[in-house]
C-alpha cells in the first residue's frame, strides 16, 4: 500500500505544480511542462518516504471533457537519481465526485493480513534499534468490525 500511496501523492504534487489555479476548463486538452532546477520532491506515508531530486520536470496533458466531469492526465515525469535521470509515465483520472470509499462492519476479511501501522517496535532481542516498518497484529479479527473494536 506505501507504494500505491507514494504514487498518488507523486501524481497530486506534480498535477498542482502543472496546475496551480486548479483543474483547466472543460474543452480540449491542455498541454503542461513544468521544470524545477533546485526543489526536489520530498513525499511520505507512516512506513515510507521516497525523494525525487532536483531538477525534475513534468510534462504532459491534463483535460476536462465536461463541467463536473473527472479530470484526466497524461504525465512524463522526468527526475534525478544520483547520475543520471530517470523518467516515470502516470495516466488516470482525479475526482472528487464520488463518494468516499466506506467498508461495511460485516466485510469478511478471510485471506487478509492484518498489520500494524507506525513506528516498528523493536523486540527484546533487538535492543534499542528503531525503525519503519509493519509487524502483524497479534489478534486475529474475521470481519472489519472487529478490526475497528481494537484498541
Amino acid at each position: 500500500m506505501d507504494v500505491a500511496a507514494l504514487n498518488s501523492q507523486l501524481v497530486i504534487v506534480l498535477l498542482t505544480a502543472a496546475l496551480p489555479n486548479g483543474p483547466p476548463p472543460p474543452g480540449a486538452p491542455r498541454q503542461v511542462l513544468v521544470t524545477e532546477k533546485n526543489n526536489p520532491i520530498r513525499i511520505a506515508t507512516e512506513t515510507a518516504t521516497a525523494e525525487y531530486g532536483a531538477p525534475w520536470m513534468v510534462d504532459g496533458t491534463v483535460s476536462v471533457p465536461a463541467t463536473d466531469a473527472p479530470v484526466t492526465y497524461h504525465l512524463s515525469f522526468t527526475w534525478s537519481a544520483q547520475e543520471h535521470q530517470a523518467t516515470r509515465v502516470f495516466s488516470g483520472t482525479v475526482s472528487d465526485a464520488q463518494p468516499a470509499l466506506s467498508l461495511p462492519d460485516s466485510m469478511k476479511l478471510a485471506g487478509w493480513t492484518v498489520r500494524e501501522i507506525g513506528p516498528r517496535r523493536p523486540s527484546p532481542s533487538e535492543g534499542s534499534a528503531t525503525g519503519g516498518g509493519s509487524l502483524p497484529s497479534s489478534p486475529k479479527v474475521a470481519t472489519v468490525g472487529e478490526l475497528r473494536r481494537l484498541p
